[in-house]
């Protein structure tokens, strides 16, 4: 399960949660409930949010975030604990802090991650000690990405809307530079935008599968795939100019991750100089990151 617990007490909890990557993403089909059926191969990734789980004798949940906007009733983390009491019956109130490093409306799924903490985290102190599967059926209420993060796994397939989650063989960590614009991307309306009728998919599951499982780097970088690109740059034009200069070096491999804004680059360590000043003029942070 999540491995990212690494301080608790009887009435408190510390844990980092990572983010993800998605090494390719493709859309199957709409699905009647109004979302989509996707085939994923998600990466696990060494960049954390803090969040930490306290106790108190208020029978409510507070949440208490760095990042103003999120501070709401709508936060996935704060939702996951709702969720969680109702289920368990459980009347004690829990307070809740998060500090965010994954940048919100990056792809990197900091929300999901979160949300997976606060599950397993509850689980703990509550001595309950969930099996996955019964964490899994919480999961899959609350977001896609919640149980890739609840199955402490590096590399995983993922089908139906994400919540069906199959571990991949690949224990080999991945080095990758983020490229990470000064907004934030609308999951929502990036997949309105799609059109499964006009939009050609590549199928490169099997064979980035195949990849990990060699742990073959260089097939890896002519795999990655995100079906989400086009209609992304459709609603957010000003980061086609970000795709237009990485796409000045024919051996860049990068990709979108989820419904970005987030970029990533396999494998290489230092942007050329020209490349890097004319990104830098465009505001954008970079991170250098790897396989957890």
């Amino acid at each position: 399960m999540f491995d990212c617990i690494y301080h608790s007490s009887s009435k408190s909890i510390f844990l980092k949660t990572p983010a993800k990557l998605n090494l390719y993403l493709n859309i199957l089909s709409k699905r009647k409930d109004g979302y989509h059926n996707i085939c994923s191969i998600i990466e696990r990734i060494a960049l954390f949010d803090d969040l930490k789980l306290v106790l108190n004798n208020t029978k409510r949940v507070r949440l208490f975030c760095n990042v103003k906007e999120l501070n709401n009733p709508s936060n996935l983390a704060f939702r996951a604990c709702e969720l969680f009491r109702r289920s368990y019956k459980i009347s004690e109130g829990v307070d809740i802090f998060l500090n965010k490093n994954i940048p919100p409306g990056s792809g990197l799924g900091g929300a999901s991650s979160n949300c997976a903490g606060v599950l397993l985290g509850l689980s703990k102190l509550f001595k309950l000690e969930l099996s996955l599967n019964q964490l899994y059926r919480l999961g899959e209420k609350l977001g896609s990405d919640v149980n890739f993060f609840l199955g402490g796994i590096s590399f995983a397939l993922a089908l139906g809307r994400g919540e069906k989650i199959y571990p991949l063989e690949g224990r080999f960590k991945i080095s990758h530079l983020l490229i990470l614009p000064n907004f934030s991307s609308s999951t929502a309306k990036v997949y309105k935008a799609y059109n499964l009728n006009l939009t050609t998919s590549i199928d490169n599951a099997k064979l980035i599968i195949y990849s990990l499982k060699k742990k073959d780097k260089a097939f890896l970088e002519k795999l990655i795939f995100n079906a989400l690109t086009k209609p992304f740059l459709k609603i957010y034009p000003e980061e086609r100019e970000i795709f237009e200069i990485i796409s000045q070096r024919e051996d860049y491999s990068f990709s979108l991750t989820g419904a970005g804004s987030a970029i990533f680059l396999l494998y290489k360590q230092k942007l050329g100089g020209k490349i890097y000043k004319s990104l830098k003029k465009l505001g954008v942070k970079f991170l250098q990151v790897f396989t957890f």
